[in-house]
């Protein structure tokens, strides 16, 4: 919990941010119990706590008994809904800011579950739109995907905003790409038609204290490996290459892109550079002091490995709205 208060506290030094705009606000956070979103409720909690910004943090999750701070961390203005939002949703006070980060993106849904990753990022989508216009929300951040650039064959430059590749809708692993390219468009409607605050933000890799060691991605993959003295292999050479971001700088870009993002408009959330997957594991495994865990690659790629895997999204329009990388 240490370094969690210290990455809080770093966050919260950010002056780009307009942190007074929060205060007396309820903000809705929908997928509360996320990896991403768990930031994002503490920071707020210590500005409650510290500051005394009296901010309603309404924390939306499935599964209530699940919540991370439950039974740790009581307050008056954390308010909890259990609730599936691919289903219609009400809420009787008032909501200033909704973040819509309520979505599986691990691999193992892809396959397991797509329907459900794909109703959490259409239906949730709408009902949160629908809920955000019937409070009049000044702001309504959602959480989408470097995925959503698709295939992009041999390019290697960096991704700005407005590129598109392959991405075949018939793929059952593109579920999650094609539910996030919908789920932007109709955030992108909802501003133009209704003039609703929409902003969207696409995420690279991110890791940090509240990561799930079960979700199968690669940083997850590879912690998980190096705690359970387990070794690392891979279904590759180990030079297919990823953006990785610390949650504080990926907190830090959310709030910046609620707060001072242009309507309608999507912002990549990237470090500006990249990582092979066995640099990542080496420096994970110097880290730990772990001289057990071992590194093993196949030439064989699996599967799932992207084509366009050493491009990398270009961050210079986050930069632009005061954004610094200092992780």
């Amino acid at each position: 919990m240490n370094i969690i208060n210290s990455d809080i506290k770093e966050i919260l030094i950010d002056h780009e941010i307009p942190w007074h705009t929060l205060r007396n606000c309820s903000i809705l956070i929908a997928g509360a119990n996320s990896m991403l979103a768990k930031y994002m409720i503490l920071t707020l909690l210590y500005l409650n706590i510290n500051d005394r910004f009296n901010c309603n943090i309404i924390c939306l999750l499935r599964n209530k008994n699940n919540f991370f701070l439950q039974g740790k961390i009581k307050h008056k203005n954390l308010i909890l809904i259990e609730h599936d939002i691919a289903h219609p949703l009400s809420y009787d006070g008032e909501i200033d800011y909704i973040v819509h980060a309520a979505s599986k993106a691990s691999n193992k849904f892809f396959y397991k579950n797509p329907t459900d990753v794909i109703l959490a990022n259409t239906n949730g989508t709408y009902n949160l739109l629908q809920l955000a216009l019937e409070k009049n929300v000044k702001g309504f951040l959602f959480f989408s995907s470097g995925e959503v650039y698709g295939n992009l064959d041999t390019f290697t430059g960096p991704i700005h905003e407005k590129m598109y590749g392959r991405c075949d809708p018939l793929d059952v692993r593109n579920c999650y790409a094609e539910s996030k390219r919908m789920a932007e468009s109709m955030c992108a409607c909802w501003a133009y038609q209704f003039g609703l605050s929409t902003k969207i933000v696409r995420i690279s890799h991110t890791y940090g204290p509240t990561l799930n060691l079960d979700d199968e991605r690669i940083f997850s993959y590879i912690t998980s490996q190096i705690v359970n003295n387990k070794d690392i292999i891979f279904h590759s050479n180990g030079t297919p290459r990823r953006p990785f971001c610390y949650i504080t700088d990926a907190t830090r870009a959310f709030f910046l892109i609620l707060l001072k993002g242009t309507t309608g408009e999507a912002y990549n959330l990237s470090p500006g550079y990249t990582l092979s997957i066995r640099e990542v594991a080496e420096i994970a495994i110097k880290a730990s002091g772990n001289t057990a865990t071992k590194i093993h690659c196949s030439k064989t790629p699996s599967s799932t490995e992207l084509t366009s895997s050493n491009c990398f999204p270009s961050n210079a329009k986050l930069i632009g709205l005061g954004w610094k990388h200092l992780v």
